[in-house]
């Protein structure tokens, strides 16, 4: 993404796409990670 901004531009269409990825793995990635500190049995999160 950074490389396409820089090549390309901040608001070109390819580096717009590469950002909404980016954002949408970030976002899987913390999901897991809440989800996987979090016990449902004690519904309380893991330390």
């Amino acid at each position: 993404m950074i490389q396409s901004g820089m090549k390309n531009g901040l608001q070109n269409p390819k580096t717009i796409r590469l950002s909404r990825q980016l954002d949408e793995l970030m976002n899987r990635y913390e999901k897991e990670i809440i989800s996987s500190q979090y016990n449902i049995k004690t519904r309380k999160y893991l330390q």
